[in-house]
């Protein structure tokens, strides 16, 4: 007789996010309406100037109005949740890779004046060592330590905020493997974690630190910051601010000894050619398993083409764990064969008063020209010419976005001209 087993179905295993999926999925006819929706937005917000925090949140309403409108579209009527999230998470990346330049370092920002004075702060303190921050000698692991760095740099080389958290999320996931080689060893290094990010961080100096962390911040979608990834970006941020504020009373080091360290990489500073912007502080390449920043991704619409206004720079790339690290594993596995090179106003008046008119000196306030540059065109010159009858579903959420874009910079305006008005 034949023996039968009965066994439990299998689960299907998650899907696992491939940009080039969405890719393809957005050259289908039947995507041509998002296409064209994704490719106004970019087009109606490239080279404009804007405050930050209205990019942010014209974006987010963007991407969650678009990842919503999935939900209904034909291209995707048979997808799961977590292919909806996959597809989503495709928006994101496309979307801010091409916007890129626009809102990394956004000219309303201070974050370059930020990363200036962070990496300045680097090389002053490039003094500092493992045993200065307590750690074991057990987990001075400098290999291991030198991956977890070389993930860390790799953050800069990427544009979308899920790739630059992928690589600074390895970078803490191969400080948990030395703790767990220190902790299986000899029992040491349950609370180093810390003490390690920061001595990757300070040693690493990664480029454009700051403004690589608020860009995460900003764009990446929130849900996905509740977790793991959440969790790893935090420590890095505490990291950096500790490196920040770090002084002798927060080492293992006498006054004397970081004073002299200090003073010696300060005369070392002053004699290196330094940029006018930098100034001292007061004390009291390529990412890995993908196409990198300097590749350029194909064009999901094939069939747009040569459109006006739509840059095919940014790159399509994931980090992946540098071969060695800790376990875990990362998101992409290997390297390339030939990895691509990394190329305010007051209110003071009453309602009806006059508008007093700004002084010579408010009229070259940087954000009032700012903002009349961000109001000098028609915001959604397509919408302008049609009339409801020729609107289609597509066509909502980008004019919702748009309509609260106008409404925030009425706001600014009112408040920057000093006009006592509701918008």
């Amino acid at each position: 007789a034949t023996a039968t087993a009965t066994t439990a179905a299998a689960v299907p295993a998650a899907p696992t996010f491939s940009f080039q999926d969405f890719l393809e999925k957005m050259r289908q006819p039947e995507a041509i309406n998002l296409v064209k929706l994704i490719k106004n937005f970019i087009v109606e917000h490239q080279g404009k100037a804007a405050f930050v925090e209205d990019s942010v949140q014209e974006v987010r309403e963007f991407l969650d109005a678009t990842a919503e409108l999935f939900r209904t579209h034909e291209l995707f009527q048979d997808s799961t949740e977590d292919e909806l999230g996959i597809a989503a998470e495709g928006l994101e990346k496309y979307l801010l890779s091409k916007m890129y330049k626009d809102f990394f370092q956004p000219k309303a920002s201070d974050d370059e004046a930020k990363d200036q004075v962070l990496e300045e702060r680097f090389a002053l303190l490039s003094f500092v060592d493992l045993e200065h921050l307590d750690v074991p000698e057990a987990l001075r692991d400098e290999r291991q330590l030198g991956l977890a760095m070389d993930e860390l740099r790799k953050m800069d080389t990427y544009k979308a905020p899920r790739d630059k958290l992928i690589c600074l999320m390895n970078t803490c996931k191969i400080i948990n493997g030395v703790m767990a080689k220190g902790l299986a060893e000899e029992n040491t290094g349950a609370d180093t974690f810390l003490p390690l990010l920061i001595y990757v961080t300070l040693t690493s100096r990664p480029k454009r630190l700051y403004s690589n962390l608020q860009f995460i911040q900003r764009f990446r979608n929130p849900s996905f910051l509740s977790g793991e990834q959440g969790y790893y970006l935090t420590n890095v941020m505490i990291a950096m601010e500790f490196i920040q504020s770090m002084d002798a009373s927060r080492l293992t080091i006498d006054q004397e000894t970081f004073d002299r360290e200090l003073n010696r990489t300060l005369e070392e500073r002053s004699q290196q050619p330094r940029s006018p912007t930098h100034s001292l502080i007061d004390f009291g390449e390529g990412g890995a398993g993908g196409q990198g920043v300097g590749s350029v991704p194909v064009d999901f619409a094939d069939h747009l083409a040569g459109g006006a206004g739509v840059s095919t720079s940014g790159e399509v790339g994931v980090s992946a764990m540098a071969a060695g690290g800790a376990s875990g594993g990362s998101e992409a596995a290997g390297s390339p064969a030939h990895p691509q090179p990394m190329a305010s106003g007051s209110s003071e008046g009453a309602r009806g008063q006059a508008a007093r008119p700004p002084s010579a000196q408010g009229w070259a306030d940087p954000a009032l020209q700012e903002l009349i540059a961000a109001v000098a065109e028609p915001p959604v010159a397509h919408l302008l010419e049609m009339d409801v009858a020729n609107m289609t579903i597509g066509d909502v959420p980008l004019l919702l976005a748009d309509y609260k874009r106008v409404v925030r910079l009425n706001e600014r305006l009112a408040r920057i001209l000093d006009l006592n008005v509701q918008v």
